[in-house]
């Protein structure tokens, strides 16, 4: 690695170690973080890989903040910066690699939650990563022949992969493409060599099939579900949010390139290279863009594994226009990579403080009163208030996500509805039970008290004693409010919904 590729490495790693202090936990964070110590051969919502390698760093630490139990995922990024850079090399030369990772560094995704975040995407793209780089040589020049222990470690890379993210399938799919249009790679088709890849590689599905197995396959059920495909119905309108969204988390002109250059790599490759991270690239965002058409809900990131790909067509594709556009390309690139640090560092403290907010409203705006996207520093004390009950009954998943991250694993969380993995963790401990709920400031207490209490009773539980309420404050600010209910179950109620034991 050149001296310049060094440096911009180890500055976007030290770039995501502040951001890991800076940015609060957002939901899908604090669920993981929150259900990783009750540990499960696979989880309601993806592989175990994200829950595990929480678990283990928090068995390490001592700390269940989610400063430190990013640290892991900060460093998984930071070789996954590294794998893009060798495999563009590998395969081009280094004005290419340096400039693949450099684009990768400055994606908002892989910049912010691929390579920061408590998620499955950053172990899935370390894996893939690991498992290419691995395979390259062979993959590149079909007579060269691996020696067999790279094979046995590209499935175990393969199998973290697997055991990350579902859509670790389809590196497989877009492989096996590769290999059936390419007449000097199918000589693997022959190849136990490459069979012991996938048959290791698929051990890493073993845990989930497993769990899903004996759960009814809910796991499988509720991701294949996620899209909402409602029919034979267009959805032109989310098949422009994904596309638009697809564009915001690589930067516009990173998607551009990529999507061209992987189009003209499909048809028209010049080289086995060309050709290979064309078919990477381009089967998942195309797979997802079809599902958005047809589908009411789908998500931007899911095709993220695909474009993960893409850096090495776009390191390319820059390294041969600074020929002629070297200092326009540099200017581009350095506005970019200084504007987004600039928005990342200053969006995570607004969410953690409302620093900027705070100093133009008297009144905090809807964002600085959303209580996804800070800290419960006030919660404790409510919790303390009450007694430190084991139980905590909450609406959903999300603000049992908020309320488990914030107290620690030695509360039992037990949402009304939507329960996600909760459903599945022990058995809750019978000594007290305190419901929580957030609530917008501006809102009438007695009012959401009397609303939530209905919400609980509806669903077989009976508040008891006196409600409280704390507020959650950034200095003068009143961002929002926990109300706290003690309660109990009613007579001959299991608690409809709310969390039950489903291990036996």
């Amino acid at each position: 690695m050149t001296k310049k590729a060094a440096f911009l490495l180890f500055s976007f790693t030290a770039l995501r170690l502040l951001l890991a202090f800076v940015w609060p936990a957002g939901i899908d964070e604090a669920y993981a973080i929150s259900i990783s110590p009750d540990w499960s051969l696979s989880y309601f919502d993806h592989p175990p890989a994200v829950f595990t390698i929480a678990g283990l760093a928090h068995l390490a630490s001592g700390s269940n903040s989610a400063s430190i139990l990013r640290i892991p995922f900060v460093l998984l990024g930071t070789a996954s910066a590294w794998l893009i850079y060798d495999i563009t090399r590998r395969a081009y030369d280094s004005s290419a690699a340096f400039w693949a990772m450099a684009w990768y560094s400055i994606a908002p995704f892989f910049l912010i939650s691929a390579g920061l975040f408590v998620v499955p995407d950053g172990p899935l793209n370390f894996g893939l990563l690991a498992t290419l780089w691995i395979l390259l040589p062979g993959i590149l020049e079909p007579k060269y022949k691996l020696e067999p222990f790279r094979y046995g470690a590209a499935g175990i890379f393969l199998a973290i992969s697997l055991a990350s993210k579902y859509q670790a399938v389809a590196f497989l799919a877009s492989i096996g493409i590769f290999t059936l249009l390419n007449k000097k790679n199918r000589a693997w088709l022959h190849s136990p060599a490459i069979f012991t890849t996938i048959i290791i590689g698929l051990a890493g599905l073993i845990p989930v099939l497993i769990w899903n197995g004996s759960h009814d396959w809910i796991s499988f059920g509720f991701q294949s579900g996620r899209a909402g495909n409602a029919g034979l119905q267009l959805f032109p309108l989310n098949f422009l949010k994904i596309l638009v969204g697809q564009m915001a988390y690589l930067l516009p002109g990173t998607w551009i390139v990529a999507m061209a250059c992987s189009l003209k790599g499909v048809s028209k490759a010049k080289s086995p290279a060309d050709s290979l991270f064309s078919w990477l690239t381009i089967v998942l965002p195309v797979a997802f863009l079809l599902i958005a058409l047809v589908s009411e809900r789908s998500l931007p990131h899911w095709s993220m594994g695909g474009f993960l790909f893409g850096f090495p067509l776009v390191g390319q594709w820059t390294s041969r226009q600074t020929q002629t556009h070297l200092i326009i390309i540099k200017k581009v690139w350095a506005s970019a990579a200084l504007l987004l640090s600039i928005a990342a560092i200053g969006v995570g403290l607004q969410f953690k403080d409302a620093i900027f907010t705070r100093a133009i409203f008297k009144e905090p705006p809807s964002i600085d009163r959303n209580w996804q996207l800070q800290d419960w520093g006030s919660l404790p004390k409510l919790w303390n208030d009450f007694g430190k009950p084991a139980n905590i009954v909450t609406r959903s998943w999300m603000v049992g996500a908020k309320a488990g991250y914030t107290l620690g694993p030695s509360a039992k969380i037990l949402p009304l509805n939507d329960p996600r993995h909760y459903q599945f963790m022990a058995a809750p401990n019978q000594s007290g039970y305190l419901a929580i709920e957030p609530i917008d400031p501006r809102i009438n207490d007695k009012e959401a008290i009397k609303a939530f209490s209905d919400l609980l009773a509806s669903n077989g539980w009976v508040p008891q004693g006196e409600p409280a309420i704390v507020v959650q404050r950034s200095q003068n600010y009143s961002r929002f409010k926990i109300i706290g209910i003690g309660v109990r179950r009613a007579a001959g109620s299991q608690g409809q919904g709310a969390g039950l034991n489903r291990n036996g």
